[in-house]
């Protein structure tokens, strides 16, 4: 991503204009849409959605009236610089945004992400500001209509992302084709959605390695998995010196899931001289797949 900057000849021209010009304002990097996404995305609970002129319209259908809530079947990550944007517009009431945490398979806590809000307007609203407690691993977030019988709600805008600072530029790829990988008992090919890697026949389980190394280790990577089947994922990262000579493996403790996953680099132990890593995924299961899209690399 190209971040702009002032040239030399902006700063002697307007050399007061020296730090506004230099300072640039966060970049937001939209992950999920959830409004694109479709109402086929979302799952009711005392509200129903559906698609509207200028998005989705979510509506109270609540027996007891005056508030219900839908929310987006697929949980979402926890993102360093997490952030969601959001713009709705209140038609009968108000709107609150909620999200559930979880811990494995199990919901542990609540937090309001945004509550009451009756004003057609945007949102920016970071994940930091909910303290969110270490033992979630994953959120779901719940979209309620309250405070109106017959409450309704247009949603316009509702994204949840990463926000870069201004002097940050991230790295983002994507996989397309079988170019640069290497496999054991694998096998890769192209798909619409991105690579696939499917398990070979002579033992239960694969592995390929993304050859082209990435030269950091520190910050966070972000995988995303358009599709994982019938399989459990486990990543480690090669490392590798300044010259390119392998070092050791580096073990993540992560099982990888469908949709973003996050790899905080900077709470790995990296042997001594590690400059660069190569991602390695382990598959099991012999009737096991995986599809890699794409990734994102934040200093």
């Amino acid at each position: 991503m190209k971040i702009h900057t002032p040239t030399l000849t902006r700063l002697l021209l307007a050399p007061a204009a020296l730090f506004l010009l230099s300072t640039q304002a966060d970049t937001f990097i939209p992950l999920v849409d959830m409004v694109s996404a479709g109402s086929d995305s979302w799952s009711w609970g005392g509200a129903r959605i559906k698609e509207s002129n200028k998005g989705l319209e979510v509506k109270e259908s609540n027996r007891d009236g005056g508030y219900g809530d839908v929310f987006f079947s697929n949980r979402l990550p926890i993102l360093p610089r997490g952030h969601f944007k959001v713009k709705a517009n209140p038609k009968s009431g108000a709107y609150t945004l909620q999200l559930m945490g979880f811990q494995g398979e199990e919901a542990i806590a609540n937090y309001d992400l945004l509550k009451g809000a009756d004003t057609h307007e945007a949102h920016s609203l970071s994940l930091a500001d909910l303290k969110i407690s270490s033992h979630v691993d994953s959120i779901l977030l719940k979209f309620w209509v309250v405070d109106a019988e017959k409450a309704s709600t247009e949603i316009e805008i509702l994204q949840y992302g990463v926000s870069i600072p201004g002097d940050d530029a991230p790295e983002r790829g994507s996989w397309k084709t079988a170019e640069g990988w290497q496999t054991d008992n694998a096998s890769v090919s192209p798909s619409e959605l991105g690579i696939k890697v499917t398990v070979g026949e002579e033992k239960n389980h694969g592995a390929v390695v993304w050859t082209n190394a990435f030269t950091q280790t520190d910050g966070q990577w972000l995988l995303y998995l358009p599709e994982v089947t019938n399989t459990t994922l486990k990543l480690t990262l090669p490392a590798f010196q300044k010259d390119g000579s392998y070092l050791e493996s580096v073990n993540t403790d992560l099982s990888l899931k469908t949709g973003w996953n996050v790899v905080d680099l900077s709470q790995l132990t990296w042997p001594e001289g590690a400059v660069s890593f190569q991602p390695k995924l382990w598959i099991e299961n012999a009737a096991g797949s995986v599809t890699l899209g794409e990734w994102i690399l934040i200093p």
